[in-house]
């Protein structure tokens, strides 16, 4: 998100309110996606500039909504689920305490 010019597209995996468990090499092991932000993170998380390298990016950033691969040709159509690796990590901000403890992504 600091260079204007640079285009990425990510998915959002979080959005305000959630908790998000990070991968390296984010500074913290859990964030809490502050309001008016979401966290974004790429299908290759360890190989990824995402969330995960630069933060929660604000919701302004989002220009548009990815529903088609065009390119390469073999893979021409509807985007793919995600994968669900990539969803183990978020508590849903509509979760209370309970739920973010039994999630196991906070240690009490």
């Amino acid at each position: 998100p600091n260079n204007q010019r640079r285009l990425l597209i990510k998915r959002i995996i979080g959005i305000e309110g959630d908790m998000v468990k990070t991968l390296p090499p984010y500074p913290e092991p859990v964030v809490h996606v502050p309001k008016g932000h979401v966290w974004v993170e790429g299908d290759e998380p360890h190989h990824s500039d995402d969330s995960n390298r630069f933060g929660p990016v604000p919701l302004g950033l989002a220009e548009s909504r990815l529903m088609l691969l065009v390119w390469p040709p073999h893979r021409i159509g509807p985007l793919p689920k995600p994968s669900s690796h990539l969803f183990e990590r978020v508590i849903p901000a509509n979760v209370g305490i309970r739920g973010v403890m039994e999630s196991g992504i906070v240690n009490p």
